[in-house]
């Protein structure tokens, strides 16, 4: 066993450090019950309560029932790994909100690490710290459906960490390992799509990406990228397949009128909500929707810095 160093040096150490702070500040989620979204989706969804009813779960959209369709979420890892729950578990609610919490440990450990190699130990104790703690998971780790977020962050980041430490030539074991992160990430939330993009994020953030060095960048990286494009392609016709849709454009409650009108005048003016959130969580609500953030019928100064920010 390694000799225990110091977290301000050690990016173990630091992973560790952080995952437990993690999981101590959630551990009072342990007697909450199913709520909200919980409900649909796991307690009263009887296909995932049995084992036989459950591989046919898996290739059906999300949310029961007949509107599970039209809000075109399709999330087979989640799902499976929730009807697994439920026999373990025999429906009691303090198993699946352990694993979130567990889960919740390792994906702030991962944090520290993916940072750790992009910048000092220490600054990266110190982002995995405001990760542990910042209010903005509380939903995810509270309640039970957060864990499509948090196991997705946990397949996205161990993909990045194995991108990062293989640099830009990956041999064919870790390459295959990627793109199976990859897959399980983009099964389990649909906005692990973005890997593709953070991948040439990570890499700009280790070396000096210019338009003259860019085409051997490429080239260096093109199996990863034909690999991740081809896994994209394939979750992406399964879902055509389930949903009969890649994306419906699904409006939230309430927001029916923006099926009719422009729908980026509304949604440029959540990004710099979303930004002011990450670094200043003040007056979190359940819901953000059109009573939070009001439908926007042209541009105006919130969507246009939106744009702008992007």
């Amino acid at each position: 066993m390694k000799r225990w160093e110091s977290p301000l040096r050690s990016p173990r150490s630091a992973a560790i450090v952080t995952g437990a702070v993690a999981i101590l500040l959630f551990v009072n989620s342990l007697m909450n019950g199913f709520a909200f979204d919980d409900n649909p989706i796991i307690r009263e969804n009887e296909a995932i309560h049995s084992l036989e009813t459950l591989p046919g779960a898996l290739v059906s959209p999300y949310w029961p029932g007949e509107h599970g369709q039209n809000l075109a979420l399709w999330r087979p890892i989640v799902t499976g790994l929730y009807g697994l729950e439920w026999t373990l578990w025999g429906g009691a609610p303090v198993g699946f909100h352990l694993l979130n919490v567990l889960l919740h440990g390792l994906v702030t450990g991962l944090v520290v690490l993916v940072l750790a190699e992009l910048m000092p130990v220490a600054g990266a104790l110190v982002a995995g710290l405001l990760f542990a703690v910042h209010p903005i998971h509380v939903e995810a780790v509270s309640n039970v459906v957060g864990r499509a977020e948090v196991l997705s962050a946990f397949f996205f980041l161990l993909a990045s960490l194995v991108v990062l430490r293989e640099r830009e030539r990956l041999p064919g074991g870790k390459l295959v390992l990627v793109l199976v992160l990859y897959t399980l990430a983009f099964l389990t939330k649909e906005s692990a799509v973005t890997f593709l993009g953070v991948v040439f994020l990570l890499d700009g953030c280790r070396r000096d990406l210019t338009f003259g060095n860019l085409a051997e960048y490429l080239r260096r990286r093109a199996p990863l990228y034909l690999g991740l494009l081809a896994v994209a392609g394939g979750v992406l016709y399964a879902r055509f397949l389930i949903l009969e849709n890649v994306a419906r454009p699904f409006p939230p409650l309430g927001a029916d009128i923006l099926e009719d009108i422009p729908r980026i005048w509304t949604v440029a003016a959540t990004w710099p909500h979303i930004v002011r959130l990450f670094f200043f969580p003040a007056a979190l609500v359940v819901d953000y929707g059109p009573a939070v953030i009001p439908i926007a019928f042209s541009w105006n100064p919130a969507n246009v810095v939106g744009v702008s920010m992007v």
